[in-house]
Parts: C-alpha cells; sequence; structure tokens
C-alpha cells in the first residue's frame, strides 16, 4: 500500500510539471498571437501604400505597354511548370496545422500538375518539409521556419533567393503560395493564391475605401523601370502577409491545443488526487485497524495473564489448608 501511494505521489508531481510546460507553452502562444496580429496590421498597411504606388505606375504606362510586360506571363499562366511555396513552421504542438496545409498542397499539385517533372515546392518549416519530402515531391528549396515574427523579413528573404534563379531564366509558368490562414471566428483554413503571373489587373483599380485622387501623382523615374521595382515589392509584400497570417494561425491552433492539454490535464490531475487521497485514508485506516489489532491482542495476553495468575493463587491457598 505505501508503495502505490508513493507512486501516486510520483505521478501527481510529474502531472503538475507537465501542467506547468503547458501554461508557459500558452502564455508564449497568446504573446505570439498578439505580436503577430500587430505585424499583420502593419503589413497591411504596407501593402495598401505598394498598391497605390502600383495603382499610379501602371496608370503611368499605357495600355499598348502593359499588355506587352504582361502578356507573355499570362500565356504562361499553364498548370505546369508550377512552383508552390508551402509556409508551415519548425515548431509542433499545434494540432493538424502542418498535416492539413501539407495535404492540402500535395491535393492541389496533383490536380494542377499531375505530372511530378513539371512541379516542384519550396518549403518553408521544417515540419512541412518532412512530410512533402516523403510524399516524393521535388523540393526546390528548403527555408526555415519563422520562430518569431522578427524571423519573418529573413524567412521571406530566403525565399526570394531560392525564386531568384527560376524567375530570372523563365522557367517559371506558375508560382503559388498555400499557407493557413487564421478565421475571424477561430481556427484556421487552409488557402492559396497566385503570386506569378503578377495580375496587373488586381492594381488598376485603388485599394478598397481609398478615396480617388484629385491630382494623379507624379515621379521622376521611368515608369517600367519603377514598375518593375513596384511588382519584386509586392511580390515581398505578399509573402509577408502569407508568411505573417500562417504564424498567427498557428500560434491560435497552439493556443487551442495547450488549452485543451490543460483541461485534459486538470481533469487527471483531480482523478490523481481523488485516487491519492482515497488510497492514503485506505492506508491509515489499514494502519489504525493493524493498531488496535495489537492493542486488542496486548489487552487479550494481559487478561489471560491475569486469568493464570488467579487461579495459580487459588490453588497454592488450597494446598496450604
Amino acid at each position: 500500500m505505501a508503495g502505490q501511494i508513493q507512486r501516486l505521489r510520483e505521478r501527481i508531481q510529474t502531472t503538475t510539471q507537465l501542467q506547468s510546460v503547458v501554461d508557459t507553452i500558452r502564455a508564449l502562444a497568446e504573446v505570439n498571437v498578439r505580436r503577430a496580429q500587430a505585424a499583420a496590421r502593419d503589413a497591411e498597411q504596407y501593402a495598401r501604400t505598394v498598391h497605390v504606388a502600383l495603382h499610379v505606375a501602371l496608370r503611368a504606362v499605357s495600355r499598348q505597354d502593359r499588355r506587352r510586360r504582361f502578356a507573355s506571363e499570362v500565356r504562361r499562366a499553364a498548370p505546369v511548370p508550377l512552383v508552390a511555396v508551402v509556409v508551415t513552421s519548425d515548431q509542433g504542438l499545434c494540432g493538424a496545422f502542418h498535416h492539413r496545409i501539407t495535404s492540402y498542397a500535395l491535393d492541389f499539385l496533383a490536380r494542377e500538375a499531375p505530372d511530378k517533372s513539371q512541379r516542384s515546392v519550396i518549403a518553408v518549416g521544417y515540419r512541412g518539409f518532412e512530410k512533402l519530402k516523403a510524399a516524393g515531391e521535388t523540393i526546390l528549396a528548403y527555408c526555415d521556419g519563422a520562430g518569431s515574427t522578427e524571423a519573418i523579413p529573413s524567412v521571406v528573404s530566403q525565399v526570394l533567393l531560392a525564386l531568384d534563379d527560376p524567375l530570372r531564366s523563365s522557367r517559371l509558368g506558375r508560382l503559388v503560395v498555400m499557407a493557413n490562414r487564421p478565421e475571424p471566428g477561430g481556427g484556421f483554413r487552409e488557402t492559396h493564391f497566385q503570386l506569378y503571373p503578377f495580375d496587373a489587373r488586381r492594381f488598376l483599380a485603388l485599394p478598397a475605401g481609398e478615396p480617388p485622387f484629385r491630382t494623379v501623382p507624379r515621379h521622376d523615374l521611368d515608369p517600367r523601370a519603377l514598375l518593375q521595382q513596384l511588382v519584386r515589392e509586392q511580390l515581398y509584400v505578399d509573402l509577408w502577409q502569407a508568411l505573417v497570417d500562417s504564424f498567427v494561425a498557428e500560434n491560435s491552433a497552439r493556443l487551442s491545443a495547450m488549452r485543451t492539454a490543460a483541461d485534459n490535464i486538470e481533469d487527471r490531475l483531480v482523478e490523481l488526487q481523488a485516487e491519492y487521497r482515497r488510497q492514503r485514508q485506505e492506508w491509515i485506516t489499514q494502519e489504525l485497524m493493524d493498531v488496535m489489532g495489537g492493542v486488542e491482542a496486548a489487552r487479550a495476553m494481559a487478561e489471560a495473564k491475569a486469568a493464570g495468575a488467579a487461579r495459580g493463587g487459588v490453588a497454592d491457598a488450597a494446598c496450604r489448608r
């Protein structure tokens, strides 16, 4: 019985330590979500600025020039060759976060580019890299997952560096980014969007809510050179937003998983403590019963000795008479 109580005490201690770890992970996830949401708001404002700049640059280029600049890219917008940027992370403890986006990516790749030789993947995050490689996908590049909001610019730079050669050599038919995005009411969903070919029509209108220009801004740069720089900047902004959204979704999923784990640990701790109290009470009761049994045995022995002494005294008296 004492051994069982000791084992229960150790299990309660281990469970309490695990509860402390889960609480720490949950607190870190909450902080990461708040910081990433603030970064997402900043990225949205910057994306709006780039959108306005692209709008001005496109309006400064003639329709013929726009067609010449983007027509070849539109003609190449075919299912193959296809490069997919799949955003996951290096960390776990976030439920089905990695499984859902990699499964979504594999289904998309099989549907859009059935010939594996005509598709490749840039894997962001080791968790996704493992799953995609195990599925037999061609890994064009592997980039570290973003472990914090501060690491996101470095990851974006890694992705752009991996894309530099395909973009310059015109070996890129389509570039699609796949990432989880947080839902307003909680949870997340798998999404994808196309980065390349560049869709100029997206920027011919001003962002929603942006008032029209009374006077179109002027600039001294060559419109085509400016447009080329702004297209690359928009590529950066879109990747940045995808990574920030994925980071928010990941930490929201981790927060949800840790809440569930904390509830399960709390329930288990209550069960262990109840079992510990029950066994301890049984042990105390057994000890008391043993003590009471010893007292009763000692009393019986004392009474037996007293009775034996009394009988001996009576016998001695009878002999003397």
